[in-house]
This record gives structure tokens, sequence and C-alpha cells, in this order.
């Protein structure tokens, strides 16, 4: 068994602490645009801004700052937009799994990311001290790859890599894989998918792993993985449906 943790967050250095007191060691996987660009990624922004405004007013205010089009779209969402957000998300609410789901897959990450940099300048908190509050700095990285732990790619931007062009997407990869050599001195061969599930994924996972020196990419596809499960499609199991997993085993 294998645990792994992604994003790269502050958090996870109590995460590992725990996994060395019991002699094991964990798979951290990093975007690295918090370090490269000092720019916090839109998906921890939305889940700060999420805990600190009523869920109502975080709607509200979300929606606001967007264009008549898109407040159509948050309003009255598609029924396959529900569909898609119900699997995506299936531990929140409908109106937050629509939202959350809008928010990563749907509307444009530029968007995204300049209306959650604006709520959080409503709260009083600047884009470079949220990225140290929230990230591993590369010094924490560099600590956790000395003591044994893998440090692996999850894309600069935390972008679905469906949502990228193949040049784009290998520039994304190309980018994160170099930053964690230079922080780490290691080459990063794995990597968790921004997401996993089947529609964030590349379209050919295998020809993507194979192009971007790739030799284990995770999914978001809950079970367990077998001799026969393509090392670019590996799955994996939340671990709050741990019990459910080991019940049917």
């Amino acid at each position: 068994m294998l645990l792994t943790f992604d994003d790269g967050l502050r958090d996870h250095l109590y995460a590992a602490a725990e996994l060395e007191k019991s002699g094991l060691r964990g798979a951290f996987f990093v975007c690295s645009r918090p370090a490269l660009d000092n720019k916090a990624l839109p998906v921890h922004k939305v889940h700060w801004l999420r805990a600190h405004t009523p869920p109502g007013d975080f709607l509200n205010q979300f929606a606001a700052l967007l264009s008549d089009d898109w407040q159509q779209m948050v309003a009255q969402p598609p029924e396959d937009i529900r569909r898609a957000a119900a699997e995506t998300y299936q531990f929140d609410a409908p109106d937050t799994q629509v939202l959350k789901y809008l928010i990563n897959f749907v509307l444009p990450y530029e968007c995204v990311d300049e209306i959650t940099s604006r709520m959080l300048v409503g709260h009083g908190l600047d884009e470079m001290t949220f990225c140290a509050l929230s990230y591993l700095t590369n010094e924490e990285i560099h600590d956790l790859s000395r003591r044994g732990h893998l440090i692996g790619c999850h894309g600069h931007l935390h972008l679905p890599f469906s949502r990228l062009a193949r040049g784009k997407l290998q520039e994304d990869v190309a980018k994160n894989k170099a930053y964690i050599h230079t922080v780490t001195g290691a080459q990063a061969g794995w990597l968790a998918y921004p997401y996993g599930s089947d529609w964030s994924l590349p379209a050919d996972t295998g020809m993507f792993a194979a192009r971007a020196g790739i030799r284990a990419a995770f999914t978001y596809t809950r079970g367990w993985n077998t001799q026969s499960t393509p090392r670019h499609r590996l799955c994996r199991i939340d671990c709050n449906e741990l019990e459910a997993h080991l019940t049917v085993c």
C-alpha cells in the first residue's frame, strides 16, 4: 500500500512526520506555480474563500464578478453539468458540486484566477502571503525528498490535462519536472493527474506518459491496482472510502 498526497500543501509536513513514526514513507505530488510564479492555485483560493465565507455569500460574490453568460450558467446549469459534478464531488452538497465543477472544469482558468485573487484581497490577504501560508517551501520539499519520501509531478498550473492542447500540456509538465529536479536533485518520473477523473485526463494517457518521461501516473479512479493495471492509469482509494474497499477485499 502507498499513501499519496497531492498539491504540495504545508500540512503535508505533519503527514510525513506521522508516517515516519511508523517507518513509512509517502508520495507527495507537488505543483510548481506557487514557488515559480508566487501565484496560488485557484482551487486552493476557492477552498480558503469558501471556508471563510458563508456558503450562499461565496456563491453570490463569485457569480457577481462573472460575465452575464457565465452567471446564467451558474444559476441554471445544464443537466450534463449537474451529472458530471455529482460524479466528481460525491461528498459535497448539489449546489457546491456544481460550483466546484464549473470552477475547475468549465470556466476559463484566467477568469477563475482573477476573480479569486480579487476576493482574497477583499479579505485583506495578498497572493504572496497566501502562498507562504499554504504551500511547502523549496527547502521543505528538498527535506522531504532527503528523508526518503517520493516527490512527484502534479502539473505546473494544476489544470485538468484535458483542457490543455498537447504542446501546452508538455510545456506544463516539463516545467513541473524541471522544478522538482532543481529542488530535489532527482528526476521526477511519477505523476498524479490534477483532479484525476476520466474527463480530466489526456486523450491518450499512454502516449502522454511516454512523451513526458512519466513511469507511473495516478488517476482518481477508485479501486485497487493489479498487475494488469496500466502504469499510466493507476487507481487510488480516497481515505473516506477505504473501509468500503477493505470490506470488499
